[in-house]
């Protein structure tokens, strides 16, 4: 049986993890032994795209927020120095983050709304990965 405190941070993983379910599949599994949050959270970091040309960076996640896809996650490699991101054209708000080539945080934007046009990204070269709020 689950404590107070374990179904109190389950629903704190829920929240932060975007997880489609039910609280209460997630509280079931839980006291069988299977962690559904951790299960969706691995699956959507193996469902991550990569913009890898101009073409697919200037679209970025539009093309899946069209789809109603607002749980879909991108990283664009080599982004560089002041080049700026914005969200016009999402249907939901975004986290955006820039992380240098030697693994550090260098910008973050945490539940970046719809239309925003210029958000710009520090002065270093590195990789931004945009993801749900």
């Amino acid at each position: 049986m689950l404590t107070n405190d374990i179904r109190k941070s389950l629903l704190e993983r829920v929240k932060l993890s975007n997880f489609p379910g039910s609280i209460i599949d997630v509280y079931k599994a839980a006291e069988q032994g299977v962690d559904l949050v951790a299960q969706h959270e691995q699956q959507q970091q193996q469902q991550m795209q990569v913009a890898n040309t101009p073409q697919e960076q200037e679209i970025g996640l539009r093309e899946e927020h069209a789809r109603g896809n607002t749980g879909a996650s991108m990283a664009f490699p080599d982004v560089q120095p002041n080049q700026s991101f914005n969200t016009v054209g999402m249907k939901a708000p975004i986290d955006i983050q820039k992380i240098d080539d030697q693994g550090h945080l260098v910008e973050s934007y945490k539940n970046v709304p719809p239309g925003i046009q210029d958000l710009p990204t520090g002065p270093y070269e590195g990789t931004v990965i945009e993801s749900p709020a």
